[in-house]
């Protein structure tokens, strides 16, 4: 079993991606190191929030950093739901509306309401076109070396 030398665990960014550059700036990346994110990378009710800003940031991290991994959360999990039926369910109440409004504005996404029936496949068409769509083909379920377990939430 291969044995990282530094395992650096981020979790619940919520689309705070000026904290996130921040504390990326703090953390020097070894090749043998990796760094894992551990879910809710989307979804805020708070000022300055940024989730095209944070798939970007994610994204470019992962470029440079191999060793870099990514859990899958309960808002990941509402997201893609919400991508793949178009239904908001608890999403909505989650912070889910002010980002499907944030990511349409950032994507230039022309919509009449969020309620539009076909809204979630613009929106996943772009993050495909964005070439952001990769940060949710290679989520995880939880991230695992000999010594340590990392996830978003207990696992059954």
């Amino acid at each position: 079993m291969y044995y990282p030398d530094l395992v650096t665990v981020v979790s619940d960014l919520h689309s705070q991606c000026s904290g996130l550059m921040s504390l990326l700036s703090q953390v020097a990346l070894c090749e043998g190191d990796h760094l894992v994110f551990s879910g809710d990378l989307l979804d805020s009710h708070l000022e300055g929030s940024d989730p095209l800003g944070i798939l970007n940031l994610i994204r470019e991290t992962k470029e440079r950093h191999k060793n870099t991994f990514i859990i899958q959360g309960n808002h990941e999990e509402m997201f893609l739901s919400w991508l793949a039926t178009g239904k908001y369910g608890t999403f909505q109440y989650a912070g889910g509306l002010r980002t499907v409004t944030q990511l349409c504005e950032q994507l230039n996404i022309q919509h009449e309401t969020l309620f539009d029936p076909d809204l979630n496949l613009k929106l996943k068409e772009a993050l495909v076109a964005a070439d952001l769509w990769c940060i949710y083909k290679q989520m995880i379920p939880y991230y695992e070396t000999e010594k340590l377990i990392v996830t978003h939430a207990p696992l059954d």
